[in-house]
Order: C-alpha cells, then sequence, then structure tokens
C-alpha cells in the first residue's frame, strides 16, 4: 500500500508538471480561432464586402475591431492602406489567389477560377494623358487588360485646331479610323470605355470603338475626365449605341487624377458589387428599365428610401396620381412620375399642402427648397415648360422654359401652354402651394 500510494503521488506530480509546462507552451490552452486574412467580417469567405470594409476603414468611415484589423492587413506591412483594400478586391473577384501575407493564414480552399470569359477590358482614348492615367488606376485595381485607342490621323497639339477639327467631326458625326485593332473582344464580359468629355460629349471616336465590336451580353461601365463638363449626356449615348448590353453607371471626373485615387477605388468597389450581382444573376440586380418620366431606376437614391413600401403613410391613397399647384389665384394639375423621388414626393404630400417662397433662376425655371430631403433618380434630361424637378433632393423647381443637366423629374403639369405658364409664375418671386389632388 505504500508503493501505491508513492507511486500515485509521483504520477500526479508529473502531471502537474506536464501540466504547468505544456500550459506554457500552449498545449492546454483553448486555442483561438486563427486568423483569415482577407476574410474582416469573420463569416468564413472573402468577397466584396470584406472589400468594402476594408476600404471603409482606410477612408475613416468606419472603423475595425482588432481581429478585422489583422485580418484587413493582407500586404503585412502593420498597417491597413489602400493597397489592403485593393488586394482583398482582387482576391474577391479571383484575379489573384493569395496574399503577400503567409499563405498558411489564407482558407485552405482555394477560390474558382474565373468562369471563362470573365474578363475586364479597360479601353480609353486620351489625347494629353489625364484620362490614361484614370485608366491605368482602374486596370491596376481590377488587373484588367488596357488597351489604348489610338486614331489613325493624331490630333495636333494645338489647341486651336484640335478644337476645329473636333467641331467638325460633331457637325458631320464622323466616326474617326481607329490605327490599332483589339483582338479576342469576345473574350472580354466587362468593359471599362474611357475619354475626355469634349464640348459637353464623347469624342467621335469613342462611337466608332463601340460601333466596331459587338458588345451584346457585355457589361460596359463609362468613365471620363473633364473640365467641368458631367458625364451624362456621354453615359446615355453609351446606352444609345449599346442596347443590347448593361450600361453601368460611370464615374467621371473635373479634377486631377492623382487627388482623386479614393473617389475611383470607392466606385470600383459599388462596380464590382453590381457585376457580381449580374453575373450571379442576383434577383434585381439588373439594370432598371427606363421609366416615364426619363429616369432610371433608383441607381442614386439614398440609402433605405428607395422602393420602400413599407414607408408609405396609412393617409396616402394608393391611387393618388396627381397634384394640385397653386400659385396666387390660378391652378393647375400635374401628373406624377413613376420613380420613387414621385413616390416619396406624395408622401410628404400626404401629411399636408407644402408651400414653397419660389424664386426666378436663369430666366428658365422658379425654384425653392422643400425643408427635407427625398430620395434622387437623377438623369441627363432636357426639360419642358411645365416639368417639376427635384434638385439635388432638397429643392423643388417648375420650369417655364428648358435646360439640359442631371435632373429628377417629379411631375409634369398639364394642360397648359408656356406663355401661360410664365405669366401665372411671373417675372420675380412667387408663393406656390402644393397638395394632392
Amino acid at each position: 500500500m505504500k508503493y501505491v500510494k508513492k507511486g500515485t503521488v509521483i504520477i500526479l506530480a508529473a502531471l502537474f508538471c506536464l501540466t504547468v509546462l505544456w500550459g506554457r507552451s500552449g498545449l492546454f490552452s483553448f486555442a483561438e480561432d486563427p486568423v483569415i486574412y482577407g476574410d474582416v467580417d469573420g463569416n468564413g469567405k472573402i468577397n466584396l464586402q470584406d472589400a468594402q470594409m476594408v476600404l471603409q476603414a482606410v477612408l475613416k468611415i468606419k472603423g475595425l475591431e482588432a481581429a478585422a484589423h489583422q485580418a484587413a492587413d493582407v500586404s503585412g506591412d502593420r498597417q491597413v492602406t489602400l493597397e489592403d483594400a485593393q488586394l482583398v478586391l482582387k482576391y474577391a473577384l479571383r484575379i489573384i489567389t493569395a496574399f503577400p501575407v503567409q499563405a498558411t493564414d489564407l482558407p485552405e480552399e482555394k477560390p474558382e477560377q474565373p468562369e471563362e470569359g470573365a474578363e475586364i477590358l479597360v479601353a480609353y482614348f486620351s489625347k494629353t494623358g489625364t484620362t490614361r492615367a484614370m485608366a491605368e488606376q482602374i486596370q491596376q485595381e481590377t488587373g484588367g487588360t488596357l488597351f489604348e485607342i489610338q486614331p489613325v490621323h493624331s490630333y495636333p497639339d494645338s489647341y486651336q485646331e484640335t478644337v476645329e477639327i473636333v467641331q467638325k467631326e460633331r457637325a458631320e458625326d464622323a466616326r474617326p479610323p481607329i490605327a490599332n485593332q483589339l483582338e479576342q473582344m469576345q473574350d472580354y464580359s466587362v468593359v471599362f470605355v474611357g475619354f475626355p468629355i469634349w464640348f459637353g460629349d464623347e469624342p467621335c471616336i469613342i462611337r466608332t470603338f463601340l460601333e466596331n465590336y459587338d458588345f451584346d451580353g457585355k457589361i460596359v461601365i463609362p468613365f471620363c475626365t473633364s473640365g467641368s463638363s458631367p458625364l451624362g449626356p456621354a453615359q446615355e449615348h453609351v446606352k444609345s449605341i449599346l442596347p443590347n448590353a448593361t450600361v453601368l453607371q460611370g464615374l467621371g471626373l473635373s479634377g486631377t487624377v492623382s487627388g482623386s485615387q479614393e473617389r475611383i477605388a470607392t466606385w470600383l468597389v459599388s462596380c464590382m458589387k453590381q457585376i457580381e450581382d449580374l453575373t450571379a444573376g442576383t434577383p434585381g440586380s439588373t439594370t432598371k428599365p427606363e421609366t416615364s418620366d426619363g429616369s432610371y431606376g433608383d441607381s442614386t437614391a439614398e440609402p433605405g428610401n428607395a422602393d420602400d413600401d413599407t414607408s408609405q403613410d396609412t393617409n396616402l391613397k394608393p391611387e393618388a396620381n396627381t397634384m394640385r399647384i397653386q400659385a396666387g389665384t390660378a391652378a393647375f394639375t400635374a401628373e406624377f412620375a413613376d420613380n420613387s423621388s414621385a413616390k416619396a414626393m406624395k408622401e410628404l404630400l400626404a401629411k399636408g399642402p407644402l408651400t414653397i417662397e419660389m424664386s426666378d433662376y436663369g430666366n428658365f425655371e422658379k425654384v425653392g427648397p422643400i425643408g427635407t430631403s427625398l430620395p434622387r433618380n437623377d438623369a441627363y434630361i432636357t426639360t419642358e415648360p411645365g416639368d417639376i424637378i427635384l434638385y439635388q433632393g432638397n429643392s423643388l423647381t417648375i420650369y417655364y422654359d428648358t435646360n439640359s443637366w442631371n435632373f429628377t423629374r417629379v411631375a409634369k403639369i398639364q394642360n397648359i401652354t408656356q406663355a401661360e405658364l410664365k405669366a401665372v409664375l411671373g417675372s420675380g418671386d412667387v408663393t406656390v402651394a402644393f397638395s394632392l389632388e
């Protein structure tokens, strides 16, 4: 019995020592979940949501917790930068299959290889090099193939001579020939098309490029650089030239490309999410058809407002589709457009009439603040007398003449001439009351 007790003590002592030693070496400690680089949200997958989280951290929009911060440092330099956001984006899009950090830190299962034809082309025309710089950043962040559209007849260095040539091309609706040809266009399913804005529109050589190749079934994304002109008209022309392609909302830069890198990166994350949804066949992800008011869906609507049926006021009758407008002793009726902006306007008026002090602007409209913000469905349109436009989401305008810009049409006054409308609104400020019929 003495020897049994002695043996038991020795065994217990040995176990105690092993416990201490192994505990120190981690063998008896509870193992923490290993960090999967790139999986920032911790759901076991590396996708566009992770890239967006890294980008938000870089832009200081939303911070990361410690574990997420470590997972986001895929470059291994102990800090989260734009480079990390780009790498996670490329991994999510299956452009790369590993990060600079050790491969053993990555998920064991390798990402699927890109489907055949799932390639990105970044095509651009640039005279001064500004658009080229934007195209090169897009290429670097997406891993796409860069293709420069080169004219047979180069434009002269002289600004005035170039202006004369461009004006002549525009007047003749010319199609300047392209010197170099793109091989294997069928291999690309996503095409970024870049150009400078000349006289408010895309250069004619871009029309040559779009008409020379088969874009049916492809996803096309325009981008441009300009002094101050918006992308709007060119975006619509690309859509009209490529009726069988899906044209996503492009990006126009009026500043330097070097000063807009974060803006370009943010836009690319949005583009890639749309591309992922389209190629995966996600319900509701396809480009929305043009509505009766000339706008295109809710691409610029504020989050949470567009098509939110649960936000309807219980006093609003679904069949209400006309608005009463009172200016002085004159009254007329406007028919609502079919978009989420008009819907939000109905909900606002369902709570009671809206009276606005409206001022004259540009000799073509009366404008005044509505005291709140509504979702926007901006599209490049040319207004007509009687159009009621939502401007920048927080002002309402009544047009008595024409103007072209990115606007949201919410309603149109019925059965009134331009002369009658101008007579009612007058030449100075006017008080106008809006209500539901």
